[in-house]
């Protein structure tokens, strides 16, 4: 009897530890359930026809989606493609038509390399290891046969102790052909605008690398080298990209919800650890100026949209992918910082200084935001008096389009005090893209608190900055057109702060 106590005891105790070790991970149930796996309010996965975001089925066939989680909600990151290759032909999973006729490769979920399969899925719960890294949330992904004959099977590893990133090895499942490679590439680097790629001695600006490309499609140059790559102090190489804005959610590059970041501002990175690679690493991106399926322009330029490590095939060969919301300089020490808050330090000028000590003694509000009369309360420098108004869709719009064209130069001002209850900043741009020449920017003080430039388009698009940790502070509102090249101006509507509700 006491026996039978001591081991229905033990049951229950190992019962409840069971449930406790599940409990710090997301996955499904059972067969019916969601496929979306993760850590706690850390990083996720999930498989179509599941998604973490609004869009239908989660986006594209033959993508992995990887978000995280916050606060009970999913937010999406990049979508990760498979592209294997052999003999020299490359296959892509998201547009390499499935052997049903449409589209995207489907995924099957299993447990083990022989659990689950083309055309089935076995245990779909994965399942909870004990290692010396701590508990891991293991499955598998066969991937239905490519026409070049691949079959990648990934196996898909969730760390407790690394909640913000996810290790894929990958297999040749039965009857594949032999793949030179299979590349998993990160596919949307352009939704939060990444425009920094992070390499050893420098992150190289994407609208600097693409330079003068105007057309419509991929552009991409040469691939950076293993040595181009950084090492930690640990021996592993990593790869990060990054937006230059300070929040790329607080752009809305659609008139709807499309194409838009709802997370923080976070760099994405690929890592290989030391002893998982060799001299045949390297690292390839490309660009894109206009989304994907359009023609609409990326507010702010060109952005990187693929991103990836490429080396030789080997059956489990490892890579992580994963995210971070403190700048890679931090996170990997590298020995620059390219994240926004490191950079725009200046000496305030003795007029806007004077403007600003002006500002806090009659706690000055924002005033003609809407330019409807004129350039009043505005402080004008250079040519800026030769900027002009105009009637846009019923409302009041300024250009630095003036009446020297893209040939005036100069600076529109004011300072005003945040309201306490202040919590956006809200306006419409349009005009020139142009990072350092064409913008607008709030400064607080010498310090830099938000910049945004337009996108070589007339479409005015939203921008809504967060100013609740500058409420009760005075800041500098500008706006800066220094350039006289084709698309050499900008245009603002609508400057308001909103109030908490």
């Amino acid at each position: 009897m006491r026996l039978r106590t001591s081991l229905s005891l033990l049951l229950t105790v190992t019962l409840s530890f069971l449930d406790a070790v599940a409990a710090d991970f997301v996955r499904p149930a059972d067969a019916g359930g969601p496929l979306v796996y993760g850590v706690k309010n850390g990083i996720a996965v999930a498989i179509h026809p599941f998604g973490l975001d609004h869009r239908e089925r989660g986006g594209p066939r033959g993508l992995i989606r990887v978000g995280y989680q916050q606060d009970g909600k999913y937010h999406l990151i990049n979508y990760i493609a498979v592209e294997p290759v052999v003999d020299g032909i490359q296959g892509l999973s998201e547009l390499e038509k499935s052997g049903d006729g449409q589209r995207g490769k489907q995924f099957w979920v299993g447990d083990s390399l022989d659990d689950g399969g083309v055309g089935k899925s076995g245990n779909v719960a994965g399942r909870i290891e004990e290692t010396p890294a701590g508990q891991v949330l293991k499955f598998f992904l066969h991937v239905e046969p490519f026409a070049n004959g691949a079959r990648p099977v990934i196996e898909v590893s969730l760390f407790e102790k690394f909640p913000n990133r996810v290790r894929f090895n990958t297999y040749s499942g039965p009857g594949g052909k032999k793949q030179q490679r299979c590349v998993l590439t990160a596919t949307m680097g352009n939704q939060s605008r990444c425009r920094f790629l992070w390499l050893r001695s420098e992150a190289v600006f994407a609208p600097n690398l693409y330079s003068g490309y105007l057309g419509t499609d991929f552009v991409e140059k040469g691939a950076f080298r293993l040595s181009d790559l950084w090492q930690t102090k640990a021996g592993d190489v990593v790869a990060a990209i990054s937006p230059d804005e300070f929040e790329p959610r607080e752009v809305w590059p659609l008139p709807t919800d499309g194409w838009h970041h709802d997370g923080p501002w976070m760099a994405q990175f690929w890592i290989k650890r030391k002893g998982t690679y060799d001299q045949s690493l390297h690292c390839r991106v490309n660009g894109r100026r206009v989304y994907w399926a359009g023609k609409v322009p990326i507010p702010g330029g060109i952005a990187y949209e693929n991103f990836e490590l490429r080396e030789d095939f080997r059956p489990g060969q490892e890579v992580w992918f994963g995210y971070t919301t403190q700048s890679p300089a931090k996170e990997f020490d590298f020995k620059y910082d390219a994240a926004p808050t490191a950079q725009s330090h200046r000496k305030l000028p003795k007029l806007e200084a004077a403007a600003t000590a002006e500002a806090v003694s009659t706690a000055r509000p924002l005033t003609n935001g809407d330019f409807t009369a004129g350039l009043d309360g505005w402080q004008t420098e250079g040519e800026a008096k030769l900027f002009q108004t105009f009637i846009q869709e019923n409302t009041t719009a300024l250009t630095t389009f003036g009446r020297k064209k893209e040939a005036g130069t100069g600076r529109l001002y004011q300072c005003f005090k945040v309201p306490a209850d202040g919590t956006e900043l809200k306006f419409l741009l349009h005009g020139g893209v142009d990072v350092q020449k064409t913008y607008v920017a709030l400064w607080q003080g010498g310090q830099l608190y938000r910049k945004m430039t337009a996108r070589n388009d007339n479409m005015p698009f939203r921008v809504r900055w967060d100013v609740t940790s500058l409420r009760g502070e005075v800041v500098t509102l500008e706006i800066v057109d220094e350039s006289t090249a084709p698309w050499g101006f900008i245009g603002v509507q609508e400057f308001s702060l909103v109030g908490k509700k």
